[in-house]
């Protein structure tokens, strides 16, 4: 046989073999019965031309379903992996079919495109197989870009996509005229990019930033980073650590780096802050609103920011491409933002003296930027612009009232008790003064407690999430964003774009700045006595705005699901800048998830992370892990707290051994005492030996002394510890890795929220909780003023709390008891606790069992059949047994006293104690009748 008819063979063979991928996937790719139906396959070319069809007809599909309100990628999915097993099939034959035009045009469809980037990047092919498709490379990448652009995907796509569309951008110089639609689609993936502490980002995109950006030319990374948009950047430090690991990955030239730092985010950030009291001095001049809200409209870090009002160009900040950005103002520059050196940026006022100029650091590292919200930054701003320093309120939550909020119904939590809402009328007022108040009444730093009690699934948690998420987005939407907000009404539709609350939720919010009470509320026709309406510029600072902490011990029951989080909900997404985007910056703003769920997903995904850094080669693996915080967090509370408090704290003693471990590179131990944390030498030893392994955990604890330590020491951290070791820790780990968002600083506001966390407690832990809580929150002292939120399902709890502290999650009007504070912890359970029983349900059953043997039949009924109660019995004793005898044992058995004396009586009064003793005097009849004739027989 010749060599054609050879191939034709194989290739016959190849054609069956993609007829019967087609026909395994055929659910996935329900075009292909249609097909099949009136196109006859007869041979390789048929095949292909089949395929060919396929794929367009699959294209027309789903763009048909992108018509639609709600799209998800996970019919578009289905078809790339039919994809992938069609490259599979044909790459052994790939010299074969290069001769055939379909074959090219087929490899160049964007669902084919995607797929054999897919295959050979993970079948790790050699650059002798790329070289085979070198003189169409440039086509398939361009399917590869068409794919990205419309396909979303999740989180591991958006990983995947930042690869690819990286790693292998052909080296052809045509390819640059493509720029701007590589750029789209590869921003619309590297700004999911983040790392494993980042919640609702790709957690090693920023991962595939450091390793393949720098294949990309310097036109298509400007393309990327023109897409930026300046207030989102504000807003999201996630997206400035894309923008800093864009700059310093790339191939932009190291002496210019620092100019892109500056000019990109530090620039951005501080010309905000400037157009903020620019503005305030413009209305004290003139009473005019000179700026929008929306002052920085749609910029884009890269060029000139403009600024609006009413929606017309008034001013713009230059684009700061010589390391200066220049403020224009009605066409005349009246202040500027320069990079001075390498550590220093000046920001000055033009035409006023020298002397005003005022001097910022600059760090080219620093991509949090934190420094120019700080307060110190704002002071020398303030004083610089309008001659006078910053006045800053705090902020006090005084009442919530939700309805139809993720099944919340007509629920208020009364936080000082200053005021009340009826909700049917409508109407908040002022309450009448307490003259029974006992201030500080748990202790100098708390400003309030409250505790939230209620049946699992009431909504204990969805109240937490409203206070610490979307109460502080509509705050920013109204301020900052423009969304409209009169006599502290704002109307669901003008918020409801930016997704930062549930369609139809009804909320009405009273709060305190400084001595001020303010009210907001989606609730039209609320009528409010005593309080202030909201509205936009009521607050000069975000620092005015009470921090959010938010601790639970509870892991929850989707953990894999929130490990492998994504973000399927949209592929077309024209809107990345729109109101979706903006009220997605706002995630997180000034509070912090100290959660055990989140630790658990972080260290997780650092886990993955350092695996995958691990399988790379020392020269590809840039940088070098995150940090384990939850190892900082603990020593950090185990150096710096009293040896007395702790060994009380988690009933340990003072010699206890500490053991910390770590697999990633071997196996990793290192023994300690609390002695041994007073040496300097040995803590540097711990933490440089164990931080940078995400896996290093502390050992030799219980579960539940494990749950307690975590805790205090997240809370210790968050109160002090943050303080007395930021810069040490700076120095061994970065500037980027703790945020001052993680910590309360001295003369803030806080509102710290514990969901259930006596959860894995021993009862007497639980008991003493609320002591060592407190005994934490006001050994503080930095002039703090705190809110806490409890959350529990334990009557220990409750036992110390007031009851006007105490807030029911029920619809049914339940028994409450007057006062709460040191009450019997039984009868918490009964009455506040919304318990049918206070016994375990096991020993109630039996005791109802013993109680159907007992009683006595009424007039008419029948006794109680004496075979149910001999299988009553068989249940216990698994054996026959004379009835008296046995429920008397199972009546001795039962603890409570009372319990025990009532069944005693029923058993003394029942059927059951008269058939014994009857069948006891028969008996006591035998025996002397027994021995009666014992006796007569000895007679003879």
């Amino acid at each position: 046989m010749d060599d054609k008819a050879d191939e034709r063979g194989e290739l016959n063979e190849l054609t069956k073999m993609i007829m019967s991928c087609v026909f395994a996937y055929e659910d996935e790719v329900p075009q292909s019965k249609k097909l099949l139906k009136s196109k006859k396959v007869k041979g390789i070319t048929d095949a292909l031309e089949f395929l060919e069809n396929l794929f367009e007809a699959e294209e027309k599909e789903i763009e048909r379903r992108h018509l639609r309100a709600l799209i998800t990628t996970d019919y578009e999915d289905r078809v790339r992996r039919f994809a992938v097993s069609i490259i599979k099939v044909l790459n052994p034959e790939r010299n074969k079919l290069k001769k055939y035009d379909v074959y090219r045009r087929l490899l160049m469809q964007k669902h084919m495109s995607y797929a054999f980037f897919n295959v050979f990047d993970n079948l790790s092919f050699t650059s002798a197989f790329m070289s085979d498709y070198l003189e169409f490379q440039e086509g398939m990448y361009l399917g590869l870009v068409y794919f990205y652009t419309g396909f979303y995907g999740w989180f591991k796509d958006n990983e995947e996509a930042i690869k690819l569309l990286c790693k292998y951008f052909p080296e052809e110089p045509d390819m640059e005229k493509y720029k701007y639609e590589i750029a789209s689609a590869l921003y619309v993936h590297i700004s999911n990019a983040g790392t494993p502490s980042d919640r609702g980002y790709a957690f090693q995109g920023i991962a595939q930033i450091e390793k393949y950006i720098g294949n990309l030319p310097m036109t298509v990374v400007m393309e990327v980073l023109k897409r930026y948009q300046a207030d989102i950047i504000i807003n999201n430090a996630v997206l400035r650590h894309q923008v800093s690991s864009i700059i310093e990955y790339s191939q932009i030239n190291e002496g210019e780096k620092l100019i892109y730092k500056f000019r990109l985010l530090d620039s951005v950030i501080l010309a905000q802050s400037i157009t903020v009291y620019w503005n305030e001095k413009i209305k004290r001049e003139l009473t005019v609103e000179r700026f929008s809200p929306v002052f920085f409209g749609e910029s884009f870090i890269t060029n000139t920011i403009e600024l609006y009002r009413n929606g017309e160009a008034l001013g713009y900040w230059s684009n700061g491409e010589s390391g200066t950005r220049t403020f224009y103002l009605d066409k005349r520059p009246v202040a500027k933002v320069a990079l001075s050196n390498d550590e220093s940026i000046e920001v000055a006022i033009i035409g006023e003296s020298s002397s005003e100029i005022q001097e910022f650091p600059f760090s080219y590292t620093d991509w949090l930027l934190e420094y120019y919200h700080s307060k110190e930054a704002e002071k020398k701003l303030r004083k610089l612009i309008l001659g006078a320093e910053n006045k800053y309120n705090q902020m006090i939550f005084s009442m919530l009232y939700l309805d139809n909020y993720r099944g919340i119904e007509n629920q208020i939590i009364d936080f000082n008790h200053e005021f009340q809402y009826e909700d049917v009328h409508k109407k908040l007022k002022p309450r009448e003064e307490d003259l029974y108040l006992i201030k500080n009444f748990y202790g100098n730093s708390v400003y309030t407690l409250s505790c939230i009690v209620g049946k699992n699934g009431t909504g204990k948690t969805s109240i937490v999430d409203f206070l610490r998420e979307s109460f502080f987005k509509i705050l920013r939407l109204i301020e900052d964003f423009g969304v409209s907000c009169k006599k502290g009404y704002v109307k669901e539709n003008d918020y409801l774009e930016y997704g930062v609350l549930d369609r139809e939720a009804r909320f009405l919010i009273v709060f305190y700045l400084g001595e001020r009470p303010f009210f907001l509320t989606n609730i039209n026709g609320v009528v409010c006595d005593g309080t202030e309406p909201f509205q936009a510029g009521v607050y000069h600072s975000i620092n005015e705005f009470s921090k959010v902490a938010y601790f639970s011990n509870m892991l929850k029951n989707n953990q894999e699901d929130i490990f492998f989080e994504g973000n399927n909900n949209q592929i077309d997404n024209g809107k990345i800048n729109g109101e979706r985007e903006i009220g997605r910056s706002l995630r997180g703003f000034r509070q912090v998830d100290y959660s055990e769920t989140e630790s658990f997903i972080t260290r997780q995904k650092a886990i993955v992370l350092a695996m995958e850094r691990k399988r790379d080669s020392p020269e590809k693996a840039k940088g070098r892990g995150g940090v384990n915080r939850e190892l900082c967090y603990q020593l950090t509370f185990l150096k710096n707290t009293d040896a007395e408090r702790l060994c009380e704290y988690l009933d340990i003693n003072g010699s206890k051994m500490f053991k910390i471990s770590s697999r990633m590179e071997g196996w990793q131990e290192e023994t300690f005492s609390l002695e041994d944390l007073k040496e300097p030498d040995k803590v540097n030893q711990l933490e440089r030996k164990f931080l940078f392994l995400p896996d290093a955990q502390l050992q030799y604890f219980s579960s539940g002394q494990y749950a307690k330590l975590a805790f205090l020491a997240k809370l210790y951290w968050y109160l002090e510890g943050y303080h007395r070791e930021i810069e040490r820790y700076r120095d061994i780990v970065g500037e980027n890795e703790f945020s001052s968002d993680d910590a309360l600083l001295p003369e803030e506001t806080a509102l710290i929220f514990i969901d259930e966390g006596e959860t894995y407690y021993h009862p007497e832990w639980q008991r003493r909780y609320v002591k060592t809580l407190l005994e934490m929150v006001n050994y503080v002292g930095n002039s703090s003023k705190i809110q806490i939120v409890i959350t529990t399902n334990s009557p220990f709890i409750l036992s110390d709390i007031l009851n006007k502290d105490v807030t029911y999650l029920t619809g049914k009007k339940e028994t409450r008891f007057d006062k709460t504070l040191g009450q019997n912890i039984h009868k918490l359970l009964k009455e506040n606790f919304f318990m049918d029983y206070t016994i375990g349900e096991y020993a109630r059953e039996i005791i109802r069992k013993i109680m159907l043997c007992l009683k006595n039949p009424g007039e008419g009924e029948a006794d109680n059949s004496e075979e149910q109660i001999k299988e009553i019995i068989l249940q216990y004793y698994g054996k026959e047994k004379e009835i008296y005898s046995a429920i008397q044992l199972l009546i001795e058995q039962i603890g409570e006293p009372v319990y025990r004396y009532e069944l005693d009586k029923l058993l003394e009064e029942s059927q059951v104690m008269r058939k014994h003793k009857g069948m006891e005097q028969l008996l006591q009849k035998k025996r002397k009748i027994e021995e009666e004739i014992e006796r007569l027989e000895k007679k003879g």
